[in-house]
């Protein structure tokens, strides 16, 4: 219970931190790649500061080849949400990105792991509740291949990353070099595509709110993971991170088919607890 509760406070706190990331790229307040960093570099200072205050910062050499590949496509998944972020609906985007949990249950399939009845019902429940919103135009297709990437790419990161932290690192060690080196991509990116020097915007204190409160909310999920099983924290966080965005697409960038939107939300959270039963 204190996983789930865990996750969805964080996801209140990212969704938060993502609208105010939008709304201060689209209103030129601080470029793409700038708000990317803004996104990670608490989140690894924070885990690393832990590390250290606990004395345990030690990386597992035999985990390198791992932490490796998934950096490759933790870096892929960090560019490429940034777009979606900026460029797909709030609500739409949060719909998208509950396709993970099915995706990582067609896994453990293919892994050898059976599929209950009430989990193949809950994963009907979720594709027909996106299905109807895709025919009733309650998905805005703006930014439709970014969504769907940053919902599918997913399923490889978080195998490793409960893989690694299971067989290998502690999480404070896992996610503070992790986010480092999403940070250091960043500030790359800033300076490459933007000329900017990211570190100034955190004297801003819109954009340091946005970076704080990145940093809380990735905290916060990350360490979720050690008190329940990956399916359950994803599940709980994809279900929180939707009514969030649901509520700011339709609050704060004015959204429409907010009705249609919450009968699918509710259809969808019944598909989750299906699964997870």
């Amino acid at each position: 219970m204190f996983g789930i509760a865990l996750t969805a406070l964080g996801s209140f706190l990212d969704e938060t931190a993502a609208s105010i990331g939008k709304w201060a790229v689209t209103h030129k307040k601080e470029p793409l790649m700038v708000m990317g960093f803004l996104n990670v570099f608490w989140v690894s200072a924070i885990f690393g500061a832990v590390a250290l205050f606990k004395g345990e910062f030690a990386f597992a050499p035999a985990a390198l080849p791992l932490f490796l590949t998934r950096s490759v496509f933790e870096i892929a998944q960090f560019h490429i949400g940034l777009l979606a972020t900026v460029k797909s609906d709030r609500s739409a985007l949060g719909f998208l990105m509950i396709l993970t949990l099915p995706l990582l249950l067609a896994v453990d399939t293919v892994l050898g792991y059976e599929m209950t009845t009430l989990q193949l019902l809950g994963v009907a429940t979720i594709v027909l509740s996106l299905a109807l919103l895709l025919v009733n135009h309650g998905i805005s297709k703006k930014g439709l291949g970014y969504a769907l990437f940053i919902a599918i790419n997913p399923v490889i990161t978080i195998s490793m990353f409960k893989y690694s932290i299971t067989h290998y690192n502690t999480v404070e060690v896992e996610q503070s070099l992790m986010f480092g080196v999403l940070a250091v991509y960043g500030a790359a990116m800033s300076y490459v595509m933007h000329r900017e020097n990211p570190f100034k915007y955190l004297k801003n204190p819109l954009c340091l709110a946005h970076s704080l409160l990145r940093g809380v909310s990735g905290t916060m999920h990350s360490f979720a993971y050690v008190f329940a099983p990956a399916s359950v924290i994803t599940t709980a966080k994809r279900a929180a991170s939707l009514f969030a965005a649901v509520v700011s697409g339709n609050v704060y960038f004015h959204e429409k088919h907010l009705v249609l939107k919450l009968a699918s939300f509710s259809l969808i959270v019944l598909g989750l607890i299906l699964i997870v039963v």
